[in-house]
């Protein structure tokens, strides 16, 4: 998935992670890959008030992963590189169009950046392709510094000077071939055991 796709994507497989610690019964996929997910949904954390990000905090895990996010935000400090909107109240909008509420943005199955630990250890192999210059770099970075510190198979691709979802330039720019072959090769790494033979890219 990508971008809010991406996000929806990790939401999905946390929830069937969810579903795997309370029956036993596993139905995770063999593997996922990201394209600059949306991963936080709290627009205050990174470039709103952060008081009202903290006020719907129910743990002090929460607020720390808060803190965190406004340390590594790039909302701003990417805008003049990348394409996205830069109004708050528009992404909180768009936030409370899925979240329905604030009190809801913390949670995992809306903004994947707040999963727990054990949810994170459980993801399938997965590999993250994101663009340096973008603005959601830096939440997707806080995500992987915590999924990795869980979870061996968690791969990031950083591509520098890239946009958000900077795949739709196609071959317009050399980066696209690159992380198209990452990911035909993370495709074959996690498929090729199973399906006997695969194609080279």
């Amino acid at each position: 998935g990508d971008s809010a796709g991406g996000g929806l994507s990790l939401a999905l497989m946390i929830s069937l992670v969810d579903d795997f610690l309370r029956t036993g019964v596993k139905k995770l996929p063999g593997g996922s890959i990201l394209l600059s997910p949306w991963v936080n949904l709290d627009m205050d954390a990174e470039m709103g008030d952060v008081e009202d990000s903290l006020e719907i905090c129910q743990s002090a895990r929460e607020a720390t992963i808060v803190k965190h996010l406004r340390e590594y935000s790039t909302f701003m400090s990417n805008a003049p590189y990348d394409y996205l909107p830069t109004e708050a109240a528009r992404f909180k909008q768009y936030a409370l169009f899925y979240g329905q509420e604030p009190g809801k943005l913390h949670n995992p199955l809306v903004s994947p950046v707040f999963a727990s630990d054990e949810q994170l250890s459980y993801l399938p192999p997965t590999l993250m392709i994101l663009g340096g210059s973008e603005q959601l770099a830096g939440q997707c970075k806080l995500f992987t510094h915590r999924a990795q510190a869980v979870n061996s198979d968690f791969e990031l691709a950083n591509y520098s000077h890239m946009v958000h979802v900077f795949q739709f330039m196609g071959g317009a720019a050399e980066e696209t071939k690159q992380a198209t072959h990452r990911a035909h090769d993370f495709v074959k790494k996690v498929y090729g055991p199973f399906l006997g033979s695969f194609p080279d890219s």
